[in-house]
């Protein structure tokens, strides 16, 4: 009985289906406010405060240190599912960010830009697993490549709201790094009230079909249901993040890896680049390491110019 259900990957697209992209879209707005407030904000700072420019780069940097932690999230996400990471990391998000209001302490600031930085990488990573599982195969591209637009509607918000945010006195520059929260906590309501859906795929492979059948009626009726391949499918066994750069892999790696790659030097060469010039200059001057760094320097700038 089972077999003669049409695949869900196949059916059109509904309110379900809406609203999924919806959760993913707040975040992604969520995410991209996170990553550029720190530009205004720490501008600031360092009129407030003594942080010196190596600080200020190092801090900049944090959340983008932080996004390093997408390599191990999709693994994580693979062993206990998509959907209660996806609930949980947006209330974390909004509290990391709340609490850059209670330090000026440069490596509590670090530390929590790091995690806000990991909160960010689950979006990424487990957010666009979650939506490619849910979404019918012929617009599932489409509505990836639109993310990126909703990202970069965050990332400029955040500096109109950086401007905006006055009259708080010395601590105004930590509001204004606290002001993630907001995108934060709307994205994590709305995900808690509409009740994510778990992935159909995820349930398959780690639950039983039953369930995941289940699963699927209940979200776009009883004429849809697994596909065939998935109704066969085992739990994977496990693998290597080295399957990405075998001879079956490594063109769509190729390919993925320079869009985003793309996306990311638009955004942050200008934004990140001075900030490591910063952190340069600063190390020159702390003698005797500069003299095991110097002979790195022009590779360094080699480097920088290839980007720009």
């Amino acid at each position: 009985m089972n077999n003669l259900k049409k695949d869900y990957k196949k059916a059109p697209v509904s309110p379900v289906h809406r609203g999924i992209f919806l959760a993913l879209i707040l975040g992604q707005i969520a995410c991209g406010y996170a990553l550029g407030i720190s530009g205004t904000g720490l501008a600031q700072a360092q009129t407030v405060i003594p942080l010196s420019d190596f600080w200020v780069g190092l801090i900049g940097a944090g959340s983008l240190i932080g996004l390093a932690g997408s390599a191990i999230m999709g693994t994580i996400a693979d062993r206990f599912g998509r959907k209660g990471m996806l609930m949980v990391n947006m209330y974390l998000f909004s509290v990391l960010s709340l609490l850059q209001l209670t330090t000026t302490n440069p490596w509590l600031l670090l530390l929590l830009r790091i995690l806000i930085g990991l909160m960010i990488a689950i979006d990424y990573t487990v957010g666009n697993a979650w939506l490619v599982e849910w979404m019918p195969e012929k617009v599932s591209g489409r509505f990836q490549s639109h993310l990126i637009i909703y990202w970069t509607i965050g990332f400029i918000g955040s500096y109109i709201a950086g401007i905006t945010i006055t009259g708080f006195g010395a601590a105004n520059w930590q509001v204004i790094l606290a002001s993630s929260a907001v995108p934060g906590l709307i994205t994590a309501i709305y995900r808690s009230l509409y009740r994510l859906p778990a992935s159909p795929s995820w349930v398959a492979t780690h639950v039983n079909n039953d369930e995941a059948q289940q699963l699927i009626h209940e979200n776009l009726g009883r004429k849809w249901g697994l596909s065939k391949k998935l109704l066969a499918s085992k739990a994977p066994a496990k693998i290597s993040w080295k399957i990405l750069f075998t001879k079956e892999y490594r063109r769509q790696t190729l390919v993925g890896g320079l869009f985003y790659a793309c996306q990311a030097f638009a955004f942050f060469r200008h934004q990140h680049l001075p900030a490591t010039t910063l952190i340069w200059d600063e190390v020159r001057k702390r003698a005797p390491l500069r003299n095991h760094l110097q002979p790195l320097r022009p590779g360094w700038r080699t480097g920088r110019e290839l980007r720009l």
